[in-house]
């Protein structure tokens, strides 16, 4: 209910969220584009999901990436590979829309992986800052991640349903400063 208070082209409207997600997944296997068509690859699910929302998407926000640093080269790739995603998943939408001129019009969140229990692999969210830093139009929406383990939203790898009440503000907050 946060992004319509926002004071953005949203402010007092109805707005849908259109969500494609999938736990347990890595970014190159199981999203991008390359690995359409092989099991457990969901890149046909949101392009489907794009072109249903009939030009209405304001923004793009992907959280993904803890499963990434369980696999060979995840960890290391995953910038490529975000780099890679953001960009054909911003055409998709460029396709479906007559509101952006270019696909870096289209603006995109990204959410930080949260604190892991077992010492998080800090290369995804290096990756993740990364991305936001080197691309237009772009934010990084903080979930928490703190040295200090009082600062955490989470002790765990996983948010609870304050956590994710505190991120949703973030993201809200996040796409007005985009769309502003």
């Amino acid at each position: 209910h946060v992004f319509p208070m926002q004071k953005t082209r949203l402010k007092n409207k109805k707005i849908g969220i259109v969500k494609v997600a999938k736990g347990g997944t890595t970014i190159r296997e199981n999203w991008m584009k390359v690995n359409v068509g092989k099991e457990k690859n969901y890149w046909q699910n949101m392009v489907d999901a794009i072109s249903a929302s009939k030009g209405s998407i304001e923004a793009f926000v992907w959280f993904q990436g803890e499963n990434d640093q369980f696999i060979d080269g995840g960890p290391e790739s995953y910038l490529d590979n975000l780099t890679t995603f953001v960009a054909e998943i911003r055409e998709e939408i460029l396709k479906s829309s007559d509101k952006f001129q270019s696909p870096a019009d289209i603006p995109v969140v990204i959410c930080e992986l949260g604190n892991w229990i077992y010492n998080m692999n800090p290369t995804i969210n290096k990756a993740q800052r990364n991305f936001v830093k080197n691309t237009t139009n772009t934010i990084l929406v903080n979930t928490g991640v703190r040295k200090k383990k009082n600062r955490r939203l989470s002790a765990y790898y996983h948010f609870d349903a304050a956590a994710m009440m505190i991120i949703g503000n973030r993201v809200a907050k996040a796409v007005k400063k985009l769309l502003n």
